[in-house]
């Protein structure tokens, strides 16, 4: 999931007439593969903004400065969320059994 985060700031976006695409296919396709999302769904949530407009859906192209900043957001809400597991992960991994609850302890946690 980390490479699949980091890769996120390598995708590149280029304007194609009136729309922004993708301009690197192989790193975007490795970022959806690592982070485990599809293409199809990803390449839309990051070049088009869709809104409701009488009850119809309409979905209009998005610049490129924002299509990086929408695929910048996407790699820092993984990377919040990845980053509040492992210290959960971690407080649940050096927690004290119930027995030994008021015993005095010491942890370091070096990020």
């Amino acid at each position: 999931a980390l490479s699949g985060i980091l890769l996120c700031g390598e995708v590149k976006f280029a304007l194609s007439g009136e729309e922004t695409q993708v301009a690197n296919k192989d790193e975007f396709h490795a970022t959806c593969s690592l982070l485990g999302l599809p293409e199809t769904e990803l390449t839309v949530a990051v070049t088009t903004n869709t809104r409701k407009v009488g009850g119809e859906m309409i979905q209009s192209p998005v610049t490129v400065e924002e299509a990086v900043i929408y695929m910048k957001s996407i790699a820092r809400s993984c990377y919040g969320e990845m980053f509040a597991w492992l210290i959960k992960r971690a407080n649940e991994i050096t927690a004290l059994p119930p027995d030994r609850a008021n015993s005095k302890w010491i942890a370091v946690l070096d990020i």
